[in-house]
């Protein structure tokens, strides 16, 4: 009802659900639940994305795995969903993706959680892995949804210390460490570009540490088969090991320094993150 309702009101209205699950194949109360057949949702939050990006990016798996979870997201989930799917790297229910990237693994109680601060070591790991992560955000289908203040690499364990209020230093437009600059800029490439928006999609290469994903148009037309404009080819690759790779012959990129990323269109590189 609540679906025929809204659609009435505004066809292009978004139904977006808070599903933390696989949102096809969720059994509750004994019962299948649909969420994205056109009977309830028209997408839901990319809570596993996060996660299996999360897992990738700390180490915790290979490039391969990594890939092929995103690979299984694709083939299960229906295209007019995936394409709006809420690819979130944080919200108000998880830790800051600063400190899940690269924060200390056992917060403790509230009250030591309430204390506890990056040291400059790791809130250097964690913005690398962070603008690898907003990279992968950039390459996947789906809306790109970036939680407030972690643009600016704003910190914190559970509720509340996950919903701490905007810096106020940040309006000051200070900015030590060029984060901001980074996720935003990548943010208005995305914006900007219309096949990095509704191209199709593929993995060129999944290796240990780097990837390298690729956005492209089929006779100048996107997955949905309507014409697009501007670049017809998005290369995205990153590497979040410590060391240089280079990639195989078919694939027509240098070799990437390491926890770098790059992004080309039509073959000219437009973004490059190589950490000092």
């Amino acid at each position: 009802l609540i679906r025929k309702r809204v659609k009435q009101e505004d066809p292009d209205a978004l139904i977006l659900g808070e599903i933390w699950e696989e949102p096809t194949a969720r059994i509750s109360y004994g019962r299948h639940r649909d969420f994205l057949f056109g009977r309830t949702h028209d997408a839901v939050m990319g809570y596993p994305f996060r996660q299996d990006l999360i897992t990738f990016l700390k180490d915790q798996i290979e490039g391969g795995t990594f890939a092929s979870a995103l690979e299984k997201m694709i083939s299960i989930t229906p295209k007019e969903a995936l394409f709006v799917q809420m690819n979130l790297l944080g919200s108000h229910d998880t830790k800051r993706i600063m400190t899940e990237l690269a924060g200390a693994s056992s917060s403790g109680s509230r009250r030591e959680q309430a204390g506890v601060r990056m040291n400059d070591d790791q809130r250097r790991r964690g913005g690398e892995l962070l603008v690898l992560a907003t990279l992968v955000q950039l390459a996947f289908p789906g809306a790109m949804s970036v939680y407030y203040g972690d643009e600016l690499g704003m910190e914190g364990y559970d509720d509340p210390f996950n919903r701490r209020t905007f810096p106020e230093e940040a309006l000051t437009g200070k900015e030590p460490d060029g984060l901001t600059r980074l996720v935003t800029g990548l943010t208005r490439l995305r914006q900007e570009t219309p096949v990095l928006k509704t191209g199709l999609f593929e993995i060129l290469h999944a290796g240990r540490d780097a990837l390298v994903f690729r956005r492209y148009t089929r006779n100048s037309r996107d997955a949905f088969g309507h014409p697009i404009q501007g670049p017809e080819e998005a290369l995205i690759a990153i590497n979040r090991g410590g060391d240089r790779v280079e990639f195989p012959s078919s694939i027509k990129i240098p070799p990437l320094s390491e926890r770098g990323g790059k992004v080309y269109l039509d073959g000219s590189e437009v973004f490059a993150f190589e950490p000092d």
